[in-house]
């Protein structure tokens, strides 16, 4: 059977697919799903990481930090990075802070490398790094939930605590009735996505306008940001 529309998620880094980009131009239905493809007119389902991003770093300006660490993959060309990225700088601004160059690592590759146990020593050497020659950062924000491990391990190794010695915010966790978690986190409404998603490729279907829709995020605030204001007193 033939299927009447395709629901997909484009990998890292996708600025350009040709399969992608033919079956849009023969206007087959097409919804992307939390990622983004610039230049290409098609439906989308996703999060809206502004709103997100700049909800929890407000929340930790709320709590004293100033020196925080956004901590990515290389951003270029994957959506969801650049806008968490963006919101990041914009937080900065709106609290009328300086943002160092130190705020940011985008360095890891291991996310973007299935995981390879090489790629995952290299990312946990040069977190410890740069953590390291960067004793001021107060707390760090994974992009990701799988940078926020290698940045868990990275502390570990340091032989440091979160959130005594360095707080630790990321985007989704791994919540379930086996798994229980003391990070805060961006919790995004995954299920409500894929329906969304689901409609819109009916709506595809049957030729209705293209939409994107970016859903609203909760953060989950847990035990690992240290109120700094409250140590002080």
């Amino acid at each position: 059977l033939e299927a009447e529309a395709i629901i997909l998620q484009p990998a890292h880094a996708e600025r350009f697919n040709e399969e992608v980009l033919k079956i849009s131009l023969e206007r087959y239905p097409v919804v992307l799903v939390d990622r983004d493809i610039s230049g290409l007119s098609l439906s989308f389902a996703g999060s809206d990481n502004v709103y997100g991003t700049r909800n929890a770093i407000n929340y930790l300006f709320a709590r004293g930090h100033r020196d925080v660490c956004f901590i990515s993959s290389e951003p270029k060309n994957t959506t969801t990075i650049e806008e968490r990225m963006n919101a990041f700088n914009s937080a900065f601004i709106e609290n009328n802070t300086l943002n160092r160059g130190s705020n940011f690592f985008t360095k890891i590759q291991s996310t973007r490398m299935n995981f390879s146990k090489e790629a995952m020593e290299r990312d946990i050497g040069n977190l410890i790094g740069h953590l390291t020659e960067n004793p001021g950062i107060t707390c760090v924000f994974a992009a990701e939930y799988a940078v926020g491990v290698l940045i868990k391990e990275a502390v570990k190794r340091m032989g440091k605590r979160i959130p005594d010695d360095i707080s630790l915010v990321t985007y989704d966790n791994v919540v379930g009735n086996f798994f229980l978690t003391n990070t805060a986190y961006i919790r995004q409404n995954e299920e409500e996505i894929g329906k969304k998603a689901v409609q819109l490729a009916i709506d595809a279907i049957q030729e209705k306008p293209m939409a994107k829709i970016y859903l609203p995020t909760e953060f989950i605030v847990n035990n690992s940001i240290k109120d700094l204001i409250k140590n002080r007193l």
